[in-house]
């Protein structure tokens, strides 16, 4: 089994999961779920395989390329995650590589999550150089800034556990980061769903690559986290 079938395979035999894309498809704007309810995405002028040759094979060798001047996003919403998603328990673990300098002033979307309330969960480069901020927003304002300080590929996670330690954590390379507590009932229903990009207008578009994007329905350990942010 090569690395790309084996961290596929690491995250679907976890629990809890209800989305995952590889972002490893070879051609075509069908951006695969691999999860159990198949709730296939659509990507809009995304390269269909991200070339970076200093790479190891396997898992970050199959991302995708996304292109601010080509207005690249991968709408993932659909029924199936709608149904799935839960505000209030759940896990998100991301990988990906700016070809963007970090210092370069521009807002960068890796994952954004949203609600017809205006909560949010959000993965991106900020516009002040060298941070990537990942928010669990419900009407909130929880945040905070990872500095990954590197043009390599780097993984983000987040994992928030409203109704039970009312707590939300943020995870560099599987590696707690950050704690936000009391947090308010993340509300609404999910209608927008997008890697790579704010919106589907498209705007704050992720300039170089973005592999998989894995989604769960529950909170995951910190050993859990480790284990699933490596490829």
């Amino acid at each position: 089994m090569n690395r790309m079938q084996r961290i596929i395979s690491k995250h679907q035999h976890t629990d809890g999961l209800i989305a995952l894309f590889p972002q490893h498809q070879m051609s075509g704007n069908v951006s695969y779920d691999f999860g159990p309810n198949q709730g296939h995405g659509t990507l809009s002028n995304v390269s269909s395989r991200y070339s970076d040759h200093s790479v190891s094979k396997g898992h970050f060798m199959n991302a995708s390329g996304y292109d601010p001047k080509s207005s690249s996003y991968n709408n993932i919403l659909t029924a199936k995650l709608i149904a799935a998603f839960d505000e209030n328990q759940g896990s998100i673990v991301v990988f990906c590589k700016t070809d963007a300098a970090w210092a370069e002033g521009n807002k960068r979307y890796v994952l954004i999550l949203e609600t017809d309330s205006g909560h949010t969960i959000e993965l991106y480069k900020t516009v002040a150089a060298g941070g990537f901020k990942v928010r669990y927003n419900p009407g909130s304002g929880h945040s905070t800034d990872l500095a990954p300080g590197t043009a390599d590929w780097f993984s983000a996670g987040l994992v928030w556990d409203n109704p039970v330690t009312d707590e939300a954590y943020v995870y560099e390379n599987g590696v707690l980061d950050s704690t936000f507590v009391t947090l308010p009932a993340f509300t609404g229903t999910l209608n927008k769903a997008v890697i790579g990009a704010g919106s589907t207008v498209p705007a704050d578009v992720w300039e170089g690559g973005i592999g998989l994007v894995a989604i769960y329905d529950e909170p995951k350990s910190e050993a859990e986290m480790l284990y699933l942010s490596k490829p």
